[in-house]
């Protein structure tokens, strides 16, 4: 095979890449991203978050303590592993770092559903400022008063809520959406 033949093969894959990475890099969207809570001058997270970003820096002082300290109904766990194996089941998590009660309730959210083996690839989390918005507006459509918030969709169509505090517990309130959701 001549030379030029080989070179050309390469050239073609490497554009191929320079593409592929200069697409994802436009589209893709920041996660995790920072910026100062006007009130109490310390960081936060704003916008579309992950676990990693509740358990980077800062955070983590919340996050670690809470999740290890949380000891989820075992009857209930079991109750609900059964039923979120035989449903799609996805979540949005609308959470404010500054606030109290997400701070408390989404690293218990998180111990929940680590023992229900339920991926966090089922789970989209938002950060949002003191007025409950992101700074791209992901969460307008959402018509959220208080957090945190968490949604429960199933296959698409959101089944439940649980808002601010939960009547009995996360996983109790978690197992009464599921088992109502058709």
């Amino acid at each position: 095979m001549p030379f030029y033949l080989i070179t050309h093969k390469r050239m073609k894959k490497f554009s191929l890449i320079i593409l592929v990475l200069v697409y994802s890099s436009t589209f893709s969207q920041e996660i995790n991203k920072k910026k100062i809570d006007e009130k109490s001058q310390t960081e936060i997270l704003i916008g579309l978050c992950n676990r990693e970003g509740l358990k980077s820096n800062i955070f983590n002082s919340y996050f670690d303590p809470e999740y290890k300290a949380y000891i989820p109904d075992e009857a209930t766990i079991t109750k609900l592993k059964g039923l979120l194996n035989n449903k799609k089941i996805t979540v949005k998590i609308v959470m404010g770092m500054w606030c109290g009660d997400s701070q408390e309730l989404v690293p218990r959210f998180y111990k929940i559903i680590d023992a229900l083996n339920f991926s966090d690839d089922n789970i989209t989390l938002y950060c949002v400022d003191r007025t409950k918005k992101t700074e791209k507006g992901e969460t307008e459509n959402l018509k959220i008063q208080l957090v945190p918030v968490f949604i429960f969709y199933l296959n698409g169509t959101e089944v439940g809520r649980i808002t601010e505090i939960p009547e009995v517990s996360l996983e109790k309130d978690m197992l009464e959406i599921v088992e109502n959701s058709k």
